[in-house]
């Protein structure tokens, strides 16, 4: 798990007020049910010692946390602040979970936070290609691209000369498109904070615009088998392949991070940086010196 997040906790002395909440609730008594949630929250935490002040404002929060979006969220607070505030994949399996402690309480964070990356997918044609961000809680539009140049898309088998130049000025737009759609996806790429991108569409298409992808963006493309720009053509097969895609990442991801750890570990014990630490005294200290990349 990535740990740059919760940097603002090794930031605070504490005591900690840490909060797993449930936002997943959709019936028509679900406002009821969150506020009671909330209040059930600030008074379990006023019975294990919490201020006044960390009660109220996690209270006020809990209660106006919105039921759509991500299906559940951890609040972290000391001196009636909220310091930070996670969006979960699944909620809290047995309801609230409450803790005031020295230390943040983050083992549920673990255990409730998805770790699938947030994939940008490129819907290219021959004119220009759509965009959308896939990420744990759903997906959305990511903006795309209309080509600027408009001719006509389709190659005709004639040998005559003046077909063989007018072939040469579609090949020539279609070069022109995929570098302009190359230039767009950088910037959604920069916008989205994306981890993966995916590209559907023909495979001649997918590849004009990968290869005009500069590294390190092109490392991170992968090229679908299914689906297309057209109307109705996402279907479940794509669906299951972007799933499977970002399953590999993971897999990769986590493999990655266990060589450096096991890499870090072979370091010379006289070795005054370390690149891996061991044990909650070990991780504590490379928390508050910000020198955590990965939590295995």
């Amino acid at each position: 798990m990535e740990l740059a997040f919760l940097n603002p906790l090794v930031e605070r002395p504490g005591p900690w007020a840490s909060v797993y909440f449930d936002t997943s609730r959709a019936s028509q008594t679900a406002a009821a049910e969150q506020r009671l949630a909330a209040r059930e929250a600030r008074d379990e935490l006023a019975r294990q010692g919490a201020d006044e002040r960390t009660c109220r404002v996690l209270h006020e929060a809990l209660a106006a946390l919105p039921r759509s979006g991500a299906p559940g969220q951890a609040l972290f607070a000391t001196g009636g602040e909220i310091v930070l505030s996670v969006a979960l994949g699944e909620p809290p399996p047995a309801g609230p979970e409450v803790s005031w402690s020295a230390l943040p309480h983050l083992g549920p964070l673990l255990e409730h936070r998805r770790e699938d990356p947030s994939c940008l997918i490129a819907y290219i044609d021959r004119t220009g290609a759509d965009f959308e961000l896939r990420d744990d809680y759903g997906h959305s539009s990511a903006g795309g691209l209309q080509g600027s140049q408009q001719w006509p898309m389709h190659r005709t088998g004639s040998a005559d000369w003046s077909e063989r130049h007018f072939q040469f000025a579609v090949e020539n737009t279609w070069e022109h498109n995929a570098g302009e759609v190359a230039a767009a996806l950088r910037e959604a790429w920069q916008e989205t904070g994306a981890e993966m991108l995916l590209l559907v569409g023909d495979a001649r298409e997918r590849h004009a615009v990968r290869d005009r992808l500069a590294e390190p963006l092109r490392s991170a493309v992968v090229e679908a088998e299914h689906g297309s720009r057209a109307s109705g053509s996402r279907t479940g097969q794509l669906d299951v392949e972007i799933a499977r895609a970002r399953a590999e990442y993971v897999h990769e991801h986590t493999a990655e991070t266990l060589d450096r750890f096991r890499a870090g570990r072979a370091q010379a014990a006289g070795s005054a940086v370390h690149d891996a630490a061991e044990g909650v005294p070990a991780l504590v200290e490379a928390a508050r010196e910000h020198r955590i990349g990965a939590l295995i």
